[in-house]
């Protein structure tokens, strides 16, 4: 029992560090993508600005809850915490203001630098492609979520159910 304990929890922090790992390498793209085709989007210049904050308001973020998890308990802890939830509030409300920026000059023109409508093709790409992965990930999270909280309830039905028609013994009673 301790051996299948411990090896789920080695799973799950493999899990967490890949996950880790995967978004700073997202959110470094962002930025290093943002900050160097910066004048390359006249169509929406807020598309590299959008990579920019949103790569740096993230590790930011994964800074804190990393010196938060580290100081446990305190003064400090909490005021992590509270940084945190508001960093968060913020992002929310930055990540919904770039899928408008993004969606909104859906398709750019790849093709002509000089045009009002251009916009550097692997910017946009990357940006609308940033986004559609975070609302697939949202979406998992939430399906996950809703069939979790699903389960759980089925599950306390039935054994509500069962009980009530089980004897101490375990025999089934016709009432």
């Amino acid at each position: 029992m301790d051996r299948s304990k411990s090896l789920l929890a080695v799973a799950m922090l493999s899990f967490m560090v890949t996950l880790s790992v995967i978004g700073w390498i997202l959110h470094l793209a962002a930025v290093a993508l943002g900050s160097l085709y910066l004048k390359d989007c006249p169509k929406q210049p807020y598309v590299p600005i959008f990579l920019v904050v949103t790569g740096v308001c993230t590790a930011i973020s994964q800074l804190v809850t990393y010196l938060r998890e580290s100081l446990k308990e305190g003064a400090l802890s909490i005021l992590c915490m509270v940084f945190n939830f508001l960093l968060g509030l913020f992002n929310i409300c930055w990540f919904i203001t770039g899928s408008v920026w993004v969606y909104s000059i859906y398709p750019p023109n790849y093709e002509s630098p000089g045009s009002q409508e251009y916009c550097k093709k692997s910017l946009y790409l990357f940006a609308f492609w940033f986004i559609n992965f975070c609302y697939i990930c949202i979406s998992l999270v939430l399906a996950c979520g809703g069939l979790f909280v699903l389960c759980t309830c089925l599950t306390s039905v039935f054994k509500k159910e069962f009980r009530s028609n089980t004897r101490s013994y375990g025999t089934y009673t016709d009432a």
